[in-house]
C-alpha cells in the first residue's frame, strides 16, 4: 500500500499565505504548426539533482548515493509493495539524491510513468530527506497543467519512491539538441535558437505554472531548464520541488544560497536571505535568454561566472553586470552585504544580438525591463507577465 510522506513538515504546511489566492488555470499550449519538437531520446526526463557549479543549491548528503545492489533490492521491494504494478524499462536520470526510472504502469494501460527513488538518510526525520518531504507535500496540493503530477508514492524504511507523470525530455536537453543543430550551420547563427512563436509558447506555459504556484504561496527556488519537462506536443511542466517552500506570513528571511548559481537572483546573492517569489521571475529571465541563445548551463549560460570549484557568487554578479549593467543604487542600499560596486565592471554592457531589431521590441522589454531587473520590487509578477504584450495568446499559433 502506498504511504503518505511528511505532511506534518511545518515548512510545507498549507497555512494561508500573505499572497492573494487566485486561480491560474491554462489550457495546454500546442506547438505552432510550423515547428515540431525534435526527438531527443531517453535523457534526463526528471531532474535528479545533478551537481551544479560551485555555489549551487544542492547540498550533498554523504551516504545517500544509490549503488547497483541497492537498486536491485529496491526494485524487489517496490515490486512487492505495488503487487508487480510496474515493468522496468531504463534509467533516465541519476544524481546525488537518487535514481529515476522510466517504467510501464500496468494499472494504467501500460502507460509510461517515472519512478524517482531517493534513499533515506539516517540523520533526517525518520530517515526521509527534507527535500523529499517538501516535494511530496507540495505536489499533493499543486494541481496545474504546467506542473508535473504526482501519481503515487511508496515509503519504506530504506527510501521513498515517487510515481510521477512521464514526459519525454527536459528543456535542458531540448536546448542542447537545438544548439547542436545551430552550431552545425543548419540555420543562420543570428537567428533565435527557436522560433519566436515557440519561445512565447514556452514562456507562457512556465509563467502559467509559476503564477498558480505563487497564488498558492509557494516559491520554487530552483527554476532552470533541467527542472522544466517537455513532451512531444510542446507542453511544459515544472518539476523538482525539493527546494521549494511555502511562504510564511510575517517571515522575511529564508535559506540563503538557493537556486543553482547561474540562475540565482541578485537579492539572494547580496542579502542575508531576504527574498520572496520574485527570485523565480529572475530565473525565468535566465531561461528565456538561454532559449534564445542556446548557451547551456555547464558550457556557457547567460551568467556563468567562472565554472571552477572556487566560483563565487560575486563572480556571477560580475557576469550580470557585463550583460545588463551594474545594479542600481536603490537596489544596493537595501542589501546587507558589503557594497560590491568597487569590484564590478563599468561601461557599456553587452547586448543579446538575437533580440536586436524592431520586431523584438516586446521581447526585449519583457526580458530586460520585466524579468532581468535587479530590484525585485520592479520585476514583473508571474500573473503580470501573462498580461504582457509579448505573451499575447493570439501570437502563439495553434492552441488545444
Amino acid at each position: 500500500m502506498a504511504s503518505a510522506v511528511g505532511a506534518s513538515n511545518s515548512s510545507c504546511s498549507d497555512s494561508k499565505s500573505n499572497l492573494a489566492i487566485g486561480s491560474y488555470k491554462s489550457n495546454p499550449v500546442a506547438v505552432p504548426a510550423d515547428e515540431s519538437i525534435p526527438a531527443v531520446g531517453s535523457c534526463n526526463d526528471i531532474d535528479t539533482n545533478r551537481a551544479p557549479c560551485s555555489g549551487g543549491s544542492r547540498r550533498s548528503q554523504p551516504g545517500n548515493e544509490v549503488d547497483p545492489e541497492d537498486l536491485e533490492a529496491w526494485w524487489e521491494r517496490i515490486s512487492i509493495a505495488s503487487s508487480n504494478r510496474f515493468e522496468k524499462e531504463l534509467v533516465i536520470g541519476r544524481g546525488t539524491y537518487g535514481v529515476v526510472f522510466k517504467v510501464k504502469d500496468k494499472m494504467n494501460d501500460n502507460n509510461y510513468v517515472a519512478l524517482k527513488y531517493a534513499r533515506n538518510h539516517s540523520e533526517t526525520f525518520f530517515g526521509v530527506t527534507s527535500s523529499t518531504i517538501r516535494e511530496v507535500s507540495l505536489l499533493k496540493n499543486l494541481k496545474h497543467n504546467n506542473i508535473v503530477k504526482l501519481k503515487d508514492e511508496y515509503v519504506d524504511e530504506y527510501g521513498t519512491t515517487l510515481v510521477l507523470e512521464y514526459l519525454e525530455t527536459s528543456l535542458r536537453k531540448f536546448i542542447e539538441v537545438r544548439y547542436a543543430k545551430k552550431s552545425s550551420g543548419l540555420f543562420p547563427p543570428s537567428e533565435l535558437l527557436i522560433s519566436e512563436s515557440l519561445l512565447k509558447s514556452f514562456m507562457y506555459q512556465i509563467m502559467s505554472g509559476l503564477a498558480y504556484m505563487h497564488s498558492k504561496g509557494v516559491m520554487h527556488r530552483d527554476l532552470k531548464p533541467d527542472n522544466v519537462l517537455l513532451n512531444r506536443r510542446g507542453e511544459l511542466k515544472i518539476c523538482d520541488f525539493g527546494f521549494s517552500r511555502k511562504l510564511e506570513p510575517g517571515r522575511r528571511i529564508y535559506t540563503q544560497n538557493v537556486a543553482t548559481l547561474p540562475y540565482r537572483a541578485p537579492e539572494v546573492i547580496l542579502s542575508d536571505g531576504r527574498y520572496s517569489v520574485e527570485v523565480d521571475l529572475w530565473s525565468c529571465g535566465c531561461i528565456m535568454a538561454e532559449l534564445a541563445r542556446g548557451k547551456i548551463i555547464f558550457l556557457q549560460t547567460l551568467f556563468p561566472g567562472k565554472l571552477v570549484k572556487d566560483q563565487s557568487a560575486i563572480a556571477t554578479l560580475f557576469q550580470m553586470c557585463k550583460w545588463i549593467g551594474p545594479p542600481e543604487d536603490d537596489f544596493l542600499q537595501d542589501m546587507t552585504e558589503p557594497d560590491p560596486r568597487p569590484l564590478l565592471p563599468r561601461g557599456r554592457c553587452r547586448k543579446l544580438k538575437e533580440f536586436e531589431g524592431p520586431n523584438f521590441q516586446n521581447a526585449k522589454d519583457f526580458l530586460f525591463n520585466g524579468l532581468l531587473v535587479y530590484n525585485p520590487a520592479k520585476r514583473l509578477t508571474a500573473a503580470g507577465a501573462l498580461n504582457h504584450p509579448f505573451l499575447k495568446r493570439e501570437d502563439f499559433g495553434v492552441f488545444k
